[in-house]
């Protein structure tokens, strides 16, 4: 009987640690970027993006480095009103030289390149 009971314990954490890489890289995570450029492209990273500084990876998050779309498309869910406003947001950053406060999800993605689905210009952080 305690024998069982070991191996069981054994084969719990054993599935326990394969499983954990995959929980760990679905997240969002938000904080202050700067925005160094913006993309419009009429076929890929589905219609626009922005080039943060840093980068959204520095959230220990699962993303192509640098850039981080708007959806202006639609393809990963967004309303197109609600990633225009993102991308107006990014653009009055862009040329007034200020940060947003980004919320990023790796878990949607267009070309690699994680969504934004928060943008605040704002100067304090936001929960």
């Amino acid at each position: 009987m305690k024998a069982t009971i070991q191996r069981m314990s054994l084969a719990l954490a054993v599935t326990a640690s394969a499983l954990a890489p995959n929980l760990a890289s679905a997240a969002t995570a938000a904080d202050f970027f700067a925005i160094e450029q913006i993309v419009i492209d009429e076929v890929n990273f589905s219609g626009c993006m922005a080039r943060l500084s840093p980068g959204p990876q520095v959230l220990g998050l699962n993303c192509a480095n640098g850039f981080v779309t708007f959806d202006c498309k639609g393809q990963l869910g967004s309303a197109r009103a609600d990633a225009n406003a993102k991308l107006a947001a990014a653009q009055l950053a862009f040329v007034t030289d200020t940060q947003l406060f980004i919320r990023v999800d790796d878990t949607k993605k267009a070309n690699g390149f994680c969504l934004a689905v928060r943008v605040d210009n704002t100067k304090n952080a936001v929960p």
